[in-house]
């Protein structure tokens, strides 16, 4: 998250894009290592992290300008 914040405030391509790939590692590993398949508990995360991920890239979109004003 600091990579990608720090991309995103100093305009750095190459933060913003390692911040992306570690976040995409992290979930991945999330889903593929830290996650039993026979309880449904992971599988309500994976739905709600999904969304949260859905929401925020909404979001910043939306509000794309008003986030580079404020940064």
């Amino acid at each position: 998250m600091a990579l990608l914040v720090a991309g995103f405030s100093l305009r750095e391509r190459v933060m913003r894009l390692s911040g992306l790939a570690l976040l995409a590692v992290c979930i991945a590993k999330l889903f593929f290592h830290d996650s039993p398949v026979w309880t449904p508990a992971p599988h309500l995360s994976f739905l709600l992290l999904g969304v949260f991920l859905l929401g925020v890239s909404w979001i910043y979109t939306r509000f794309r300008d008003a986030i580079r004003r404020y940064l």
